[in-house]
């Protein structure tokens, strides 16, 4: 039942916090879901949920195919409970997502000051116009640069058209690694991911590009799982035979291969696996290169693109 168990990825309380209509009490997850498709049906969840219900509900992974129900463990990376993981929670010492990104933040291999900036904005210190109105400062909080937006943090590095100007073709002042470690990082922060996927031939030849941006949060694993699954699905439809996937997630490629577990990761890995039996010849190899350079520009778009 949708209002009775812990169902939501969230540490703090999996409980549904919206007001419960009394003709939904006994209504289940399915009935959250599109009828013809597995996704979620957005307009239900809008309708029936608050803010944070619905955000935590999008951010779950619905399977290609069918498969039972399970329950996993959400502070252990496998979803598999431990006494171990167990106590280094009640010590409070579990690698919350918000400290891992914190972490792979100031571990950027990139000047200080840049790092320190980046962590500024991430916290809303940048000293934007919004930012001074909220400190009784009175100014005007629109964009002097295109008038369309008001100028935040958001608005300021990413939304603004001459930020995106900047982005793009600036490549005197700003290295590539540094922008798209920056976009990269800032996923989180924006509360939506990119996924891109790109086919070769056998010589390496580009044939097709394909980008998706999906409004909702996930973990760095998720997103990458996430992004094998779409590409996985995406060349079935296009009827290839013999493929190699290739991937820099070293643990994305040994869950692959084999290794089992049961939390939001391994059930979008399941997926891949089921996919693979449509090929005649697959691989999942390490590679990277420009696919991440098409997931982080699908900020810049809507929806999907190929």
């Amino acid at each position: 039942m949708v209002w009775d168990a812990p169902w939501l990825p969230c540490e703090d309380n999996g409980f549904l916090t919206s007001n419960m209509p009394g003709q939904l009490k006994n209504i289940t997850v399915r009935s959250l879901m599109m009828e013809q498709e597995n996704k979620w049906d957005e307009d239900i969840l809008n309708d029936i949920c608050n803010d944070r219900d619905a955000k935590l509900i999008k951010r779950i992974p619905l399977p290609a195919f069918d498969k039972k129900d399970s329950r996993f463990w959400l502070f252990d990376d496998k979803g598999v409970f431990t006494v171990k993981s167990c106590y280094r929670k009640l010590l409070g010492e579990h690698n919350t997502s918000q400290g891992i990104f914190w972490r792979k933040l100031w571990a950027i291999k990139l000047p200080k000051k840049v790092v320190n900036f980046m962590w500024r904005a991430c916290n809303s210190c940048l000293p934007t116009a919004v930012a001074l109105v909220t400190k009784r400062v009175q100014i005007d909080v629109k964009c002097p640069q295109c008038r369309t937006g008001n100028k935040d943090a958001i608005h300021v590095l990413f939304t603004c058209s001459f930020a995106r100007y900047k982005w793009v073709w600036d490549k005197i002042n700003m290295s590539a690694f540094g922008v798209h470690a920056t976009m990269s990082l800032l996923d989180d922060w924006r509360k939506c991911i990119g996924l891109g996927a790109v086919i070769r031939d056998d010589q390496g030849n580009f044939l097709r590009a394909k980008s998706i941006r999906i409004g909702s949060l996930m973990q760095p694993l998720e997103a990458e799982a996430l992004s094998l699954k779409e590409a996985m699905s995406w060349v079935k439809n296009l009827a290839f035979k013999k493929c190699v996937f290739e991937t820099d997630g070293k643990q994305l490629m040994d869950a692959c291969k084999g290794v089992q577990g049961n939390s939001y990761f391994y059930a979008i890995v399941t997926d891949c696996v089921d996919y693979c039996k449509h090929f005649e010849n697959v691989l999942v190899d390490s590679a990277n290169g420009v696919t991440h350079m098409l997931a982080r520009a699908t900020y810049f778009m809507s929806d999907v693109r190929e």
